[in-house]
Formats: C-alpha cells, structure tokens, sequence
C-alpha cells in the first residue's frame, strides 16, 4: 500500500511546493474522501469575480466557485481518460498522485484494477497512504515515494497518466524512457503538460518548472518509440480559469487572514504568471494520448509526426464534442443489443 520510508526534508523545490501546499491545502477535505485535485480547469469563458487563488485556499469561503471549478476539472479529467476501456486493462499507473483522488476513484469504480501512484512529496506521501487506508482500498492502491524520471515503476501498465506532473520533470528523457519501458504494447499514455512555443526550452530550476520546445518534446517521445496520436490545446480555457485582475489584492488579503499562506506567495504568483503566458502565446497546455509505436520504427519520421500533431492540435469545444457524439453512439448500440 506504501512504499519506502518517508524523509523529513527534501532539497527538491517541486517536493517541497507539493509539501507546502499539501500541508495547506489537505484541510480542506475535512477528513474525507470528498474528491479535491491540485490542478487547473479548464474554463469556457472568463468567469467575473472568480479567483482561483482564494478558491483553493478558502473553498469554503466560495463554495459556488468550487462546485463549478470541480466540474470543470473533472470533465477535463473523463475527456482525458477516455481514451482508456478500463474494464478490460489491469494496471494504472499515476506519475504525480497529488493527494491520491484518481487513484482512488479508479480503485472504487474499477474493482479489478491495481493502481500505483509516484510522487516526491513526503507530504503526499502520507496524506495518500491516510486516504487509501481510510478507503479499505490498500490491497490494490498503493502509493511509492519515489521519481517518476528516474526509479523504475514496480510493473508493466496498461494505462499511465500523469496530469501537470511532466513539466515540473527536469529530467524528461529518463521520464518518457520510463515510460515506454514500462507501457505495455497495447497501453495508453495520457498527459496535461505544458510546452514551449518559443522555439526553445523555458526552464526555471528554481521554481521546478521546465516547458520545453515543442521540437524538443517530439524528439524525446520519438527517440523512446512513443508516438503522439491526439493533442487538445485547452490554453485558452486554461488562461480563462486563471485569469485574475485582481491578483495582488486577493493574495495581500489572503495573507492578512492566513499567514501561512505567505510561504505559497511566490508558488501562486507563479500560477498567475503561467495564465498570462498562455495569453500571450508564450506556452501551450495540452492534452496528449500517447502509445507504443508500431515496429520497425523510423525515429525521424516518428519524431515528424509527433511535431505535426503537436503543431496541429484541435481545440478543446471539438474535443468535447467527438467525445460526447462517441458516448452517446456506444451508449445507443449497448441500449440495442
């Protein structure tokens, strides 16, 4: 149910953003299993008065705009995973687990699935180890406190996913080697990751934030025989849900009513900063389906389509739609027969 034993402190600033906010942040669910994810939503239009700031740090405070942010987050998250029939798969893996929510909403919709989740938060790390326990799940949801870049995952998946964990990954040639070492020929990858459409890689050691070239990124996949098959740009829904004139004066309130909440200053002001560069067009956010591709493997010509798809994704409204127009056939032919 839990691997490896849990360190006091961590040099790593991504395990140590992740403790802090954690630590913030995990009150909130109040000593239940009530679903909360560490992640951005997408939002069709700007919403007025809407400050994801003080939505995830005072849910309570804003309980309508929480509703509506878990909605959106979790409707990114079916789009995401429906690539995947999870009635015929065995083994999922979760490189960066958060608080451990989909590990186990999978455990408890899926009875037959195994799920592992990766992450380098100590915080995390005991935090899901409590919420797996508490959900009797520990047989088959286990949690590792260990590097999705470099230690190797305890077997071969048939779906792995990992939602805004790969850009704070500097390491992304030992990630995506991970990866295809580890995906099964039949398995499905999918990501939320955040690219660079400057032409070169932005990287911020110190802030844990690396969004590499686009040109970069399909090199990496093609040069581990992993092909990218459908890319979402839900920048623009991203930048919406973001967006937050009133920035400042929601984090010098916040801090007057929190305290604690100043040592997250520079974290969510990073947040704030990622919303107006996916307005400006300096980054991409993308949804990937990524899988094995197929033998012999022309590594230059993977790596072309892999650029092509990524240059050419469609948008996240007809995302929406292919995905509901094929839920609604397969509903009708499983009403028929």
């Amino acid at each position: 149910m839990a691997e490896k034993e849990t360190p006091e402190k961590t040099g790593d600033p991504v395990a140590g953003a992740h403790d802090l906010t954690s630590s913030l942040y995990f009150g909130h669910l109040k000593d239940t299993l009530t679903a909360q994810y560490l992640t951005f939503a997408p939002f069709a239009e700007r919403v007025g008065g809407f400050s994801w700031l003080l939505v995830f740090t005072e849910p309570d405070r804003h309980p309508d705009e929480t509703k509506l942010m878990l909605k959106r987050q979790e409707e990114m998250r079916r789009l995401l995973f429906s690539a995947v029939d999870f009635e015929a798969i065995e083994h999922v893996l979760d490189i960066g687990c958060g608080h451990g929510t989909a590990l186990i909403q999978l455990g408890e919709n899926f009875h037959h699935l195994k799920c592992d989740g990766y992450t380098v938060s100590p915080r995390q790390y005991e935090l899901c180890t409590k919420r797996i326990l508490e959900s009797g799940l520990e047989e088959r949801v286990r949690v590792f406190l260990r590097d999705s870049a470099q230690d190797p995952f305890p077997q071969s998946c048939d779906f792995i996913f990992g939602i805004e964990v790969a850009h704070h990954i500097e390491n992304k040639a030992g990630l995506f080697s991970n990866l295809a070492d580890h995906l099964k020929n039949s398995g499905v990858i999918v990501l939320a990751d955040v690219l660079s459409n400057t032409g070169f890689d932005l990287l911020q050691p110190e802030k844990g934030s690396f969004s590499i070239a686009k040109e970069h990124y399909s090199r990496l996949l093609g040069d581990t025989k992993l092909e990218v098959t459908s890319c979402t740009d839900i920048s623009q829904e991203i930048a919406n849900f973001l967006y937050d004139p009133d920035f400042e004066k929601n984090l010098l309130e916040l801090n007057r009513r929190n305290p604690d909440t100043c040592s997250l200053n520079e974290m969510h002001r990073g947040f704030n900063n990622v919303g107006i560069a996916l307005n400006r067009g300096f980054i991409s956010y993308l949804l990937l389906t990524i899988r094995k591709a197929q033998e012999p493997v022309d590594t230059a010509l993977l790596t072309e389509l892999n650029l092509k798809h990524l240059n050419s994704p469609i948008s996240y409204r007809e995302a929406l739609d292919l995905f509901e127009s094929a839920k609604a056939t397969t509903d009708s032919f499983r009403n028929s027969t």
